[in-house]
């Protein structure tokens, strides 16, 4: 009986799982992309599996957007992210493509592009603000936009566009298009290169799996990152260079743990290492120097000469910075404490309603605050819809599955009851003897294959 229904490692993963949980709350997020608009005003911070941290501008705060508020499917990769000069955000995710106001809010259709295909590449070309974004299942391909993503046309296929890992647009040229692309069980990659804005590409073999990070024009440059070939690890990473399509590749500097690369506007290559390191190119990648030897980066983005380096650690540390032209000291810019509002969208986006559950999480998990349910929080909104029969329409499909545009969150009064996630209190009413029946269950198994 006893290994028919406590088989030992289920019982000691949910022992495990059970003994961390209250410590797991303990680590904040780790910061895996930054966004900066072209003047370096508006500002975005994925935090997979949580949202996003946004500044519209520079005059104002940091707020906080949930993932189900702009249709980001909860993961641990970060959502694709780039900035129009205007400071509207081109938002790609396994949940489809967004175009969000600066703030963070989407419009009231929630600006959906290509339903919920997901989106494997973006890129805009500064100059043209032209974009671009590959997509797969019943989007597959490329489309591109040349009015700041209000309208985007279909371009060509991209065969296995679910393998593509970078995509970037010629600074001279906005129909010239570079991609790399993996190949599924092999150990090189793809380059494909179109000169009529993704309706053909010409095809080159690589030897590396490499994912394509930015591009110089005259004379052009392609930089790409590539798992060391010498490792045997997780650790190790190659930042490659080359001088074309065509062209070999050559390894000009080594990191532990790549953390971004970014080129400023004034030909700088910045490079990013989450094992500790800031490094500095002026010679377009001919030599490197380390000027944050202590700092754990985990990516980096610029506006002009500005360089901005996000760094994970505690909530009450810097999680954003901005480096130094003088010194390359990193100045905090925002911490995760510092967040402590949700973005401010217009009434019928319905922001607070749809981010009940994740601001709750947000407070208790990341900022570290002992919440009641329904202290404080933001509420659904108050106001009766046009239709005085939508919000009972609404009532009566909250225990419905929600579809993919529309996700249904429960009141604020409802108990989390599948994860236990509450106050202390109410955790340790509901889930001790949860908890103790898997302690009794582990130590039972546990003993029982002594003897066998």
């Amino acid at each position: 009986m006893v290994r028919a229904y406590c088989q030992f490692p289920y019982a000691l993963l949910a022992l495990a799982l059970s003994l961390t949980a209250t410590r797991a709350s303990a680590h904040a997020p780790l910061p895996r992309a930054v966004a900066v608009s072209p003047n370096g005003d508006a500002v975005a911070l994925a935090l997979p599996g949580f949202g996003l941290l946004l500044r519209p501008a520079t005059a104002q705060h940091f707020a906080y957007a949930c993932d189900a508020l702009n249709g980001i499917p909860s993961s641990d990769s970060p959502p694709l992210m780039q900035y129009f000069s205007d400071g509207t955000l081109l938002l790609g995710s396994a949940g489809g493509l967004r175009v969000l106001a600066a703030d963070g809010c989407p419009g009231t259709e929630r600006d959906v592009i290509l339903g919920t295909a997901p989106v494997f590449a973006l890129a805009i070309q500064p100059s043209s603000q032209v974009a671009y974004a590959i997509a797969a299942g019943v989007g597959d391909g490329v489309w591109r936009s040349s009015d700041r993503g209000a309208h985007w046309e279909h371009r060509g296929s991209v065969e296995q566009s679910d393998q593509v890992t970078g995509l970037l647009v010629d600074p001279s040229d906005s129909e010239k298009l570079y991609v790399s692309r993996a190949i599924a069980g092999a150990a090189g990659s793809r380059l494909l290169v179109s000169n009529d804005s993704g309706a053909s590409f010409v095809a080159y073999e690589q030897a590396r799996a490499l994912t394509l990070l930015a591009l110089q024009a005259e004379p052009l440059r392609l930089w790409a990152v590539a798992r060391a070939l010498d490792s045997k690890s997780n650790r190790g990473f190659d930042i490659l260079r080359s001088d074309g399509a065509e062209s070999s590749w050559t390894s000009v500097l080594r990191v532990n743990y790549f953390g971004g690369l970014t080129i400023t506007s004034n030909g700088e290559v910045w490079v990013g290492d989450e094992g500790r390191g800031v490094y500095r190119s002026t010679d377009s990648g001919d030599s490197f120097t380390n000027v944050a030897a202590t700092s754990s980066v985990s990516c980096l983005a610029s506006a002009g000469t500005s360089v901005w380096a996000a760094t994970p650690d505690l909530p009450t540390a810097p999680a954003l910075n901005l480096l130094d032209s003088t010194t390359y000291a990193l100045k905090p810019e925002v911490a995760f404490a510092d967040v402590d509002n949700l973005v401010t969208c217009a009434p019928e986006v319905r922001a607070d309603w749809r981010c009940q559950a994740a601001w709750i999480e947000w407070q208790r998990d990341v900022l570290m605050r002992d919440l009641t349910m329904d202290a404080g929080l933001p509420q659904p909104p108050a106001a009766v819809p046009a239709d005085a029969g939508a919000l009972a329409g609404a009532q009566e499909d909250a225990g419905k599955p929600a579809d993919a545009g529309e996700p249904v969150l429960a009141p604020l009064s409802a108990p989390r009851s599948e994860s236990c996630a509450v106050t202390p209190a109410q955790r340790s009413e509901r889930c001790a003897p949860v908890e103790l029946w898997f302690l009794a269950c582990a130590g039972l198994a546990w003993a029982f294959r002594r003897r066998t």
